[in-house]
């Protein structure tokens, strides 16, 4: 069970979480990496398109391209949430 201060603290974690951060940090891993929207897409099966309105937050990220995008920028998901929580 989980007591009153581990829910509090899970709220505040989700609080600077959202899915525009989340987009954000996924662009800042694309160019770290030095690698271009096409390249991305491509590594994580999807068309560059779609990964461009991602990108600019014109269509809906699924756990699943999270999931990808974790695999093509070589992290876990958890990587991905830390560093947006600390972006």
């Amino acid at each position: 069970m989980i007591d009153k201060k581990e829910d509090r603290l899970y709220h505040n974690f989700m609080k600077e979480i959202t899915v525009e951060n989340i987009l954000n940090t996924l662009k800042t891993l694309r160019e770290s990496m030095g690698i271009s929207q096409a390249q991305a897409a491509k590594a994580a099966g999807i068309s560059t398109s779609f990964y461009g309105m991602l990108e600019r937050g014109n269509r809906c990220m699924s756990i699943e391209h999270l999931i990808q995008f974790a695999k093509v920028f070589d992290c876990d998901i958890t990587d991905i949430l830390e560093m947006t929580e600390n972006s």
